[in-house]
């Protein structure tokens, strides 16, 4: 079993000494969970190229048929401008004025709790925060003045030395341009050497710790980090960064400047510890010499409030988004593009974080900021109006949600036209608000609009197509029209199933579309084929998807209930434990596993097995309750009514508990 950092390896030789609340008190929260942190690699088992194709080919004729129908999606469907968009009227009109006033307010609500070293109280008290600056001030003056004042044979050595290391190291840079001649980029080559050339005549002329130097260095970084060698442009920014911080000192702007170019680098090979160590760095000189408004300091707010988001710190990536918007407005003003792109990352980490209502109310300001920036018709509104009509549907709002999707894709069939990527895209979401909301003719007729575009753009056997084959056939059974659902779920297996010949690629799609075909089989009550759909499913990804155990769960669990279905318990119990098993390994004992347990007490009244039903059932609502769960949720109030219907007269009796006698036998109780 392998584990990886997700942030790179740490040079413990180069600590920051920059307080911890330049970044709103992060830093040490950030370092402690990155110690912790680690992420579980398991890769996918492979066909071998020299296995033969025959051994390798997955037969699904028999779960479904592969015969051609395109009756599905004809060239006669659903026009796109078909569906009835009476309700795509303007929500926001030109003129509108944003108010960004409350996206500046400090109080927020962090889903994440970022455990931080008592010892960061001590930073919060401004006297002891001044103290330690005024200490980390003189310190790097004293360290400046020795750099400063080497003694000649010293510097003489250092050139020599330094020198030839450096020649060294810009010899194999040539591996780059090279690689460039064969990408089509011949250009690259000489202008390496035009730089080089530079390089070493200004060595010659200057000496080698003169700035002409060291500019010509930090060129030649940003070369090869456009080329994509970072090692190389490390080293090089790293030379530059010796040279300007020599001869100027560290509050200098081409210090600052190298600082910045170390952290992008660093950021970009995923090293997320020495990324975040030099924007603080650089941070700390601009806010020290300028204010927090400076530009450069928001850039370098915006670019730690992504590292850290990755991380799920997500109140503390807010603040800093906040602490950079403050400074774009003050410059910009409020009608600027940076400002907009800003407030949208905003909106991002809200929804990311869980707070929906926040996410909601600066999305509609947004909207209101890119009309003004961009008109009343443009794709940059329509994205906006996209995001916010998302937005209103995570808050259950789909009538609002429907209304703005909409107008969002009559704008983008304006601008782009009714066969736009972005209309497509729109359109889609617009079938799944109507999906949501129990209107199955509706979604039908946006699905199969998407499906003919996808099929004039990409061909009738793309995995595209397939895509809107699988969705349209999921419609049809929510509209109790079965036979056209297996239609499309078959036309889906076939382009998967043409995609997945060559090397498996899209055996995810394949079984994701094969396990609908079985759920569709248990919606007609044809339990038998439900549960030959199922088995297969599960032995295919036994033998090839073994990496995603949560899906073989799922896949078990259905098996579980086709088996209830046709009566066969005990296979039904079998199955249900593979899946209770596998669950509580993975996931915990949380809603899948408390569903699956309630599922297996449907299995065991089946089988007139009471006692064992009402065990299940109980086990299944405390699991449930123990999870933060009452009766507002549909599973648990459908598994309280089912111990009402056995037998139960105090629902008071129930107690949070994650016992399951399935698995645990009779002794061991897990109780709050």
């Amino acid at each position: 079993m392998e584990f990886i950092s997700l942030c790179g390896p740490v040079d413990d030789n180069r600590k920051s000494s920059v307080p911890s609340t330049i970044f709103c008190g992060f830093t040490d929260a950030f370092d402690s969970f990155r110690e912790e942190e680690r992420e579980q690699v398991s890769q996918p088992n492979r066909k071998t190229e020299e296995r033969d194709r025959d051994d390798n080919s997955i037969a699904l004729d028999e779960c479904y048929d592969n015969s051609d129908d395109s009756t599905v999606v004809s060239d006669s469907g659903a026009s796109v401008l078909s569906i009835d968009y009476d309700g795509a009227e303007e929500v926001v009109k030109e003129g509108d004025k944003a108010d960004l006033s409350d996206i500046d307010d400090h109080d927020d609500d962090s889903t994440v709790t970022s455990e931080v070293d008592p010892a960061q109280d001590e930073l919060n008290d401004p006297k002891k925060v001044k103290e330690a600056e005024e200490q980390e001030q003189k310190a790097q003056e004293s360290a400046i003045q020795m750099k400063r004042t080497p003694s000649y044979r010293q510097v003489e050595k250092l050139e020599s030395n330094d020198s030839s290391k450096l020649e060294e190291k810009l010899s194999n840079s040539g591996k780059v341009a090279q690689s460039m001649k064969l990408y089509g980029n011949p250009s690259a080559e000489s202008k390496r050497k035009s730089m080089l050339k530079n390089l070493k005549n200004n060595i010659a002329k200057h000496g080698r710790y003169s700035v002409e130097v060291g500019a010509t260095l930090r060129d030649l970084g940003r070369f090869h980090e456009s080329c994509g060698q970072y090692d190389v442009s490390l080293t090089l920014f790293e030379e530059a960064l010796d040279i300007f911080s020599t001869k100027y000192g560290d509050h200098d702007k081409s210090v600052v400047d190298m600082q910045i170019c170390l952290a992008r680098v660093q950021d970009r090979i995923g090293n997320d510890s020495m990324a975040l160590k030099w924007y603080s760095k650089a941070l700390f000189m601009i806010v020290d010499s300028a204010d927090d408004t400076d530009l450069d300091a928001c850039d370098i707010r915006v670019a730690v409030s992504k590292i850290i988001q990755e991380k799920g710190f997500h109140k503390e990536a807010i603040k800093e988004l906040k602490m950079a918007l403050k400074g774009y407005r003050q410059t910009h003003g409020d009608e600027h593009v940076t400002v907009a792109e800003t407030v949208d990352l905003i909106a991002d980490y809200y929804t990311d974080s869980g707070n929906h209502g926040k996410a909601n109310n600066v999305r509609g300001e947004l909207v209101k900021l890119r009309v003004a920036l961009h008109g009343n018709k443009s794709s940059e509104v329509a994205d906006a109006l996209k995001k916010w009509a998302m937005c209103h549907e995570d808050l259950d709002d789909l009538s609002n949600a429907l209304k703005i999707m909409k107008q969002s894709y009559v704008m983008f069939h304006d601008v782009e036209g009714s066969d736009g990527i972005n209309a497509e895209e729109t359109l889609e979401q617009i079938g799944f608000l109507y999906s949501k909301m129990g209107r199955a003719e509706k979604a039908i007729k946006a699905h199969t609009s998407v499906a003919l575009t996808r099929k004039n753009r990409y061909g009738d056997q793309s995995v595209e197509l397939a895509a809107s084959y699988l969705i349209l056939g999921r419609a049809y059974m929510d509209d109790n029209n079965p036979e056209r659902g297996l239609k499309a779920l078959n036309r889906a297996m076939t382009c998967y199933g043409k995609a997945n010949e060559e090397n498996n690629n899209h055996i995810a799609e394949l079984m994701e579309t094969l396990h609908t075909i079985g759920e569709l089989h248990l919606k007609t009550k044809d339990a038998k084929k439900a549960v030959k759909t199922f088995q297969k499913e599960k032995s295919v990804r036994k033998k090839y998807m073994e990496y995603d155990q949560l899906g073989i769960a799922a896949t078990y669990a259905s098996l579980g209930v086709a088996h209830s279905k046709c009566k066969q318990v005990d296979e039904a119990k079998e199955a249900f434990i593979e899946a209770l098993q596998i669950y509580d390994r993975l996931d915990g004992r949380k809603t899948s596993f408390a569903e699956t347990l309630y599922a297996c007490g449907k299995a065991f009244q089946v089988g007139d097995d009471e006692d064992r039903a009402f065990l299940c059932y109980k086990e299944a609502a405390q699991i449930f309750m123990a999870n933060g769960y009452n009766d507002d949720h549909l599973p648990m109030k459908e598994t309280t009514m089912r111990l009402l219907e056995l037998g139960l007269n105090d629902l008071t009796s129930l107690v949070p508990s994650l016992r399951c006698q399935l698995l645990d036998g009779e002794s061991q109780k897990i109780e709050f």
